[in-house]
């Protein structure tokens, strides 16, 4: 049976990994794809009925891209939210086992 070591700095510290491949990810569609096949310099190579196709396509894709990297932010919170209750719990769980056997 595998064991895992789950503590509060574990996951605070996968969450901030989270976090950057998040900015990561928004720059590489935005800079990367978006920019460069829907601005400026695609536009002046490329023109006509299909170009406007191609770039009204691409440009739907913004929104589940933001998407995505919404969810991997909300994750992040999550799991920083998951360790400080992690802590609270195990506090509260120590206060508690140090009062045992005292009545």
């Amino acid at each position: 049976m595998a064991m895992y070591d789950v503590t509060p700095e574990n996951m605070r510290g996968i969450a901030n990994q989270i976090e950057s491949l998040a900015t990561d990810y928004g720059n590489l569609y935005n800079n990367n794809l978006l920019q460069q096949l829907v601005g400026e310099d695609l536009a002046e190579a490329y023109k006509g009925t299909d170009a406007q196709a191609l770039t009204n396509r691409l440009n739907d894709y913004r929104i589940p891209f933001e998407a995505m990297k919404k969810q991997l932010l909300e994750y992040a919170v999550f799991l920083r939210s998951a360790a400080l209750s992690y802590e609270n719990d195990s506090e509260t769980f120590a206060q508690e086992a140090a009062t045992v056997g005292r009545n």
